[in-house]
């Protein structure tokens, strides 16, 4: 997935496409909130 944070952070995009991810890649949770704004 990817997605941006909103308070200056750098964009971050984790794709990879059929079968398993390499043993060695890290992919942090994608279990983001959503941005609901100030």
């Amino acid at each position: 997935g990817g997605y941006w944070y909103p308070r200056g952070g750098i964009p971050i995009d984790v794709f990879y496409q059929t079968g398993e991810p390499p043993a060695d890649l890290y992919i942090p949770a994608q279990d983001v909130a959503p941005y609901t704004g100030r």
